[in-house]
């Protein structure tokens, strides 16, 4: 389905009905791969299963929506996964009437946790650089 739209912005499948969460990371890795222009993202998510090895990513994905079942590996884990893919994700929305709401609250604090570190080891990076010369 995402090969076919490389030029989507924005894909949202109602969730509020869904009983069983459907889409998993795979998913996900397909949109970041195939749609590289998608800003807002809604669907119901299953996390329960990551792969071990994500695919770095420089997708713009600006707003996640869902619910979804958070891996075994616990939230941190889910956290750096959807930084790893997403990094420049500003919003992830739940709605407070979701049994999983609390669990994707903690989502939210824990990747804005990783993406404020990893933004800041970048800086660092460039200062260090900078003060070498080797900045382009």
């Amino acid at each position: 389905m995402a090969r076919g739209w490389p030029a989507l912005t924005a894909f949202y499948l109602e969730t509020w009905r869904v009983q069983k969460s459907c889409a998993t990371s795979s998913v996900l890795e397909f949109f970041a791969e195939l749609c590289p222009r998608l800003q807002d993202l809604e669907l119901p998510l299953d996390l329960s299963t990551l792969p071990p090895n994500p695919r770095v990513s420089t997708h713009r994905l600006y707003n996640l929506a869902g619910r979804g079942f958070i891996c075994e590996a616990g939230v941190k884990t889910v956290a750096k996964y959807l930084d790893v893919l997403f990094p420049r994700l500003k919003y992830m929305e739940r709605n407070e009437s979701w049994p999983t709401v609390k669990i994707w609250k903690e989502l939210d604090v824990a990747r804005k946790e990783y993406q404020a570190a990893r933004e800041d080891s970048e800086r660092s990076r460039f200062l260090a650089n900078l003060a070498m010369g080797v900045v382009h």
